[in-house]
C-alpha cells in the first residue's frame, strides 16, 4: 500500500479503518482461498492415482 493511502487510511477513525482495510483485503483473501483450493485438489489427484495403482496390485 502506497505511503499516502496508508496516511489517507490511518487518518480516518477506527470505525472506518476495519471496512476499508477488510475491503482491500478480501480479494487478495479470495485469490490466496483459491490458489490454496487448487493446490489441494492436485495433490488429491495425486493421491486418487497413487491409490488406483496401489489397488490394481
Amino acid at each position: 500500500m502506497s505511503n499516502v493511502l496508508l496516511g489517507w487510511v490511518m487518518g480516518l477513525s477506527p470505525w472506518l479503518q476495519v471496512p476499508v482495510i477488510l475491503t482491500a483485503a478480501a480479494p487478495l483473501c479470495a485469490a490466496a482461498g483459491y490458489a490454496l483450493l487448487r493446490v489441494i485438489d492436485g495433490v488429491d489427484g495425486v493421491a486418487r492415482a497413487a491409490a488406483r495403482l496401489v489397488s490394481r496390485r
